[in-house]
């Protein structure tokens, strides 16, 4: 059997995207019991070298990790510019990705794509790099992978 395009994996993270970001944490805490992380902001197109469908954008969102377990629930709320963050909120929100921690993201993003999931969406963050490909059509949910450098 052939090696599958995305074989070095580890769930990290569901990505949901939001219109009110304060009313969703607030939301998780009084449902869950707990006190959720501060909202943080991405960094701005030049620091994270933003790419959307090939091509800078300044695209940005507020987001709160929020711990569950072994995996986090990430929430979302696009704040400027073309993204897949503001596809998914102009397509009434959700879960938007399903993310997963890889070691490879050059050879992983040349296999999801030979598998028929282009690049959608790349950026930088401190110490690491997130990728969006194209799965909804396959898998039923956005993928993005992350990289640690």
């Amino acid at each position: 059997m052939p090696e599958a395009p995305a074989s070095s994996f580890a769930v990290t993270h569901i990505g949901l995207v939001v219109p009110d970001i304060e009313a969703y944490v607030r939301n998780y805490e009084r449902i869950f019991g707990f006190k959720a992380p501060a909202i943080g902001m991405t960094d701005t197109a030049e620091k994270t070298n933003i790419l959307y469908k090939g091509k800078p954008t300044p695209g940005r969102v507020r987001l709160v990790h929020i711990p569950m377990g072994p995996i986090r629930v990430e929430l979302l709320q696009p704040v400027d510019g073309p993204s897949v963050w503001r596809d998914a909120l102009d397509r009434g929100g959700g879960v938007q990705h399903i993310a997963i921690h890889v070691k490879d993201g050059g050879r992983e993003l040349k296999a999801l794509e030979a598998a028929g999931m282009p690049l959608i969406q790349q950026g930088d963050y401190t110490g690491g790099r997130y990728t969006y490909v194209d799965s909804e059509k396959l898998l039923g949910v956005g993928l993005e992978f992350t990289e640690n450098r």
